[in-house]
């Protein structure tokens, strides 16, 4: 089938996904919220780690952009610092959210439970960490979590 397709068609076709994938990629993180919290929270020093690493964790921001198994999530006892892969990383930088800033609350989606933070200084975006994530984070560094701000479950 492939030796039906033009070779300049073929050739016009890496390309063309290439450009496609950007802007989807791009799109996602617009309308989900990422670029908007990378405004204020954009991770200058990624690469100093210091603290514990968590890899193939799942967030989603707004309660619909999801970010399936595919973020890397470093913790320290100053905050988090959240990194998508690097396929995913055109209008994704990495974001690093400072515990003293957060607000909490626990909800539970289709029977998981989640922990929704939302930051200080742009609380129109929520993010969703898996309660089993935030309760290893608390084994390893300890009890940095912010506290509830109000508990609430809801779908």
């Amino acid at each position: 089938m492939l030796a039906e397709i033009p070779l300049s068609l073929r050739v016009l076709l890496a390309p063309g996904v290439i450009v496609g994938w950007f802007a989807i990629v791009g799109l996602l993180s617009w309308l989900g919220g990422w670029s908007r919290l990378a405004r204020v929270y954009r991770d200058e020093m990624s690469e100093l780690t210091d603290g514990h690493t968590w890899g193939m964790q799942s967030v989603s921001l707004r309660g619909w952009c999801g970010y399936n198994n595919c973020i890397t999530i470093e913790a320290t006892e100053k905050g988090l610092k959240i990194a998508p892969w690097f396929i995913m990383r055109p209008g994704h930088p990495p974001l690093f959210l400072p515990f003293d800033e957060m607000t909490s609350s626990s909800r539970t989606m289709l029977g998981v439970g989640l922990e929704q933070v939302r930051m200080k200084q742009d609380p129109g975006v929520s993010i969703d960490f898996r309660r089993t994530f935030v309760d290893s984070l608390r084994q390893e560094i300890g009890d940095v979590w912010p506290e509830q701000a109000d508990a609430e479950t809801g779908a």
